[in-house]
């Protein structure tokens, strides 16, 4: 009995015991797992210290601290605003949270966290950090200035003398940044904060062996610190060594199977291996938390990578509309648009990406390559100059500025600009093929033809080159000679559907019609993406008015590829010439449920409802859709003005097909639904000059028939 109560007082003691000591105790717990690498046990003890005093200085700092090497950088920096809400003062803290908005690319939120550290003294660590806040933002001036203001506070600061020679080596002064990082080596170096930075300098180097050597050392001297692994792997990643990144990315997952973050990050990696199938995996297992702006933007990556670019659009809309002064997500929304086809509205975006950030390369190289294409290279060589002055060793920008002197004709510019580019990455297989084009353009065909040649000896998949080679040899009067070059080069690769192409075209261009058509045949059985081998297949059965063979192919081709709507596009007719409407209606149908913002899908399938009975109004509305997107075309136009007049609105019938004629006065089926419009808006005049020109235009039946009726009941 007396060991019973001895039992039941000893409890009672542990039970009542005070809480100040047992937070201590938490506290310390936590502290002592922490110095032990233990840090998911640390966060344990000191979310229990939470309980306790859950407004106790210095815990979240610590947690902070804590979920940066459980690679949690969310959690480490909602950790740092509650201890900042319980001390608002703590500079310290502001520069932790600042430093993790800067490695997450949220400047505005760095500079915002910078205004508050500058509030306290500022220590060589502040000094550093705003020199990579101005490194960043591509300032490399002041970035200097600060890492030498925090080698006059602090001189032999490793940091500030690793984060020095790397500002000197982008700013080009390679040999002081060399002499400063000798400067550090002397002092030898070992702590994993300083190997990263050694591992970024050799990699600006363009010396991955090295910079993976440092980084190596780094995560060995804290095997248990997974922020460590996630840099390793964000190596690996920027390096496109993609395997290594998801192995090591895959371990992390091992330890932290719930990190959103990793899994987030992990998505990114499959992506780039084209692991297509696994990486929606993942993003369906983080699908059930929504407003995820990394999310958004990883779904739109993945609906680009599997081509379904209108997905694509509504995932970045979406990224957009929750931080629209992100840069990153106007620049994938422009791409996305892009993809569809829609340059107009991605040169909105990318306007939109320039002005939140005048420096940002990404977007000034894509705007430069869609004012090229559209033959503005003016402004392109504008956006181009700008991109040379920052990244003389920018080869991107090199190769556009030399697609905008072709399109100016000023060869030598050009040819200058392409080999710049070989200097720059002489790996890279489109500057020899720009530079075969160039001599193509300028009439030096020989060079052209030899550096065509050498260019398919060393990349025969390459398809461009594969057919300007076979043309430009036909239009030498050399066809013997690309006969012979594409059949000993499928001699050589049998199984290459492009060398089969290209054989193909030869065949179709010397008149070898049953050849080529063989030829394209296999070429899409060795690959079944190849769109030109369908279309040229089409054509060969379309001479040959053989519609049903025709018809094979256009729907193998959708078959193959469904997201390609130019099959869409030309089996649709095929189907109403029939006369199985239904057919063509369902196909077209498909079509826009891929695309549904594609002109020529809505124009195509509008008319097609014109042809039913009840669809009107539906016709109408797919009409008008297409017509804000082409309002130039006069195809649009014609479904238009014919949609109001289905719909009984003649006036704007009138309107619009008028329009439509003036684009295209010899287009006898405009004339013919001019001619309609005015008759039943009143105006016999009118509509009988535009039946007869449709008449004299040589207007098919029905609609002929359709018109000599008309125009005798009007005298």
């Amino acid at each position: 009995m007396v060991l019973v109560l001895c039992i039941l007082f000893l409890e009672l003691i542990s039970c009542t015991e005070d809480p100040k000591i047992r937070f201590q105790n938490w506290n310390q717990e936590g502290d002592t797992h922490f110095k032990r690498q233990e840090y998911k046990a640390a966060l344990t003890a000191w979310k229990n210290a939470l309980e306790i005093r859950p407004e106790a200085p210095d815990i979240y700092k610590k947690m902070g601290q804590a979920y940066l090497r459980t690679a949690s950088p969310s959690e480490a920096a909602n950790a740092f605003y509650h201890e900042l809400r319980i001390h608002p003062d703590d500079w310290e803290v502001w520069l932790e949270l600042a430093k993790l908005q800067l490695a997450s690319l949220d400047i505005a939120g760095a500079e915002t966290s910078w205004d508050q550290v500058q509030k306290g003294t500022l220590k060589p660590d502040a000094h550093i950090f705003h020199g990579n806040l101005m490194l960043v933002k591509n300032d490399l001036d002041r970035a200097e200035t600060d890492y030498q203001q925090a080698l006059s506070m602090s001189p032999g600061h490793q940091q500030a003398l690793i984060r020095l020679a790397i500002c000197l080596l982008a700013q080009g002064k390679t040999a002081q940044a060399a002499q400063t990082y000798e400067t550090l080596l002397a002092q030898e170096p070992d702590s994993r904060e300083i190997l990263l930075e050694m591992g970024n300098y050799w990699k600006l180097r363009n010396d991955p062996e090295n910079a993976e050597a440092c980084l190596l050392r780094a995560v060995n001297s804290d095997l248990k610190n997974l922020g460590m692994q996630k840099i390793l792997a964000e190596f690996y990643f920027g390096t496109a060594q993609y395997q290594k990144a998801r192995n090591v990315l895959k371990a992390i997952l091992t330890q932290t199977p719930k990190n959103r973050f990793i899994k987030k990050f992990m998505v990114e990696v499959l992506l780039s291996l084209n692991q297509t199938r696994e990486a929606n995996g993942i993003l369906e297992a983080l699908s059930e938390r929504q407003n995820d702006l990394e999310l958004y933007l990883l779904k739109g990556k993945y609906c680009l990578l599997v081509q379904e670019p209108a997905n694509a659009v509504s995932h970045f809309l979406s990224a957009v509309r929750m931080d629209s002064k992100l840069p990153v997500v106007h620049y994938f929304l422009a791409i996305a648009y892009l993809y569809k086809g829609q340059p107009h509205l991605a040169k909105q975006s990318l306007i939109q990406a320039l002005t939140l950030d005048p420096k940002f390369s990404d977007a000034d190289l894509a705007l430069a390559d869609i004012y090229y294409k559209e033959g503005a290279s003016d402004l392109s060589l504008e956006h181009v100059h700008g991109i040379q002055e920052r990244e003389p060793e920018n080869f991107r920008a090199h190769l556009i500025a030399g697609n905008a002197f072709l399109v100016r004709e000023q060869y030598d510019q050009a040819a200058n600009s392409f080999r710049a580019v070989q200097c720059l990455h002489p790996e890279l297989v489109s500057s020899a093929y720009y530079l075969g084009v160039t001599a193509e353009l300028s009439e030096q065909h020989e060079t052209a033809l030899r550096l065509y040649r050498e260019l398919l000896e060393k990349a025969p998949d390459l398809a461009d080159a594969n057919t300007r080679y076979a043309r430009l040899l036909i239009r030498s009067g050399q066809i013997g000679a690309a006969r012979q070059f594409f059949q000993e080069a499928v001699a050589r690769n049998p199984q290459n559907g492009y060398l089969q192409n290209s054989l193909g075209e030869v065949y179709l261009r010397s008149g070898e019609t049953d050849k080529a058509r063989a030829a394209f045949e296999q070429a899409i059985s060795l690959d079944p993406g190849l769109v030109s081998a369908y279309l040229e297949l089409a054509d060969i059965h379309e001479q040959r008015q053989v519609p049903d063979a025709q018809i094979a192919v256009l729907e193998s081709c959708v078959r193959n590829m469904p997201h390609f709507l130019g099959a869409y596009l030309r089996l649709a007719p095929l189907y109403a010439q029939k006369g199985d409407l239904e057919k063509a209606v369902t196909l077209l149908e498909t079509a826009a449920i891929k695309d549904p913002d594609d002109p020529r899908v809505s124009n195509n399938l509008a008319w097609l409802y014109l042809e039913q009975e009840g669809k009107a109004d539906k016709a109408l509305s797919l009409a008008l859709s297409a017509y804000e997107r082409l309002p130039d075309d006069p195809a649009t136009a014609d479904t238009l003005g014919w949609a109001y007049y289905k719909n009984n609105s003649f006036t704007r019938a009138i309107w619009v097909l008028t329009d439509a004629a003036s684009r295209t006065p010899d287009h006898p089926l405009i004339h013919f639904h001019l001619g309609m419009a005015f008759h039943a808006d009143g105006n016999s005049a009118e509509a009988k000059v535009n039946l007869r020109r449709a008449i004299e235009l040589k207007l098919k039946s029905p609609q002929l028939k359709q018109a000599k009726k008309l125009l005798g009941q009007m005298g």
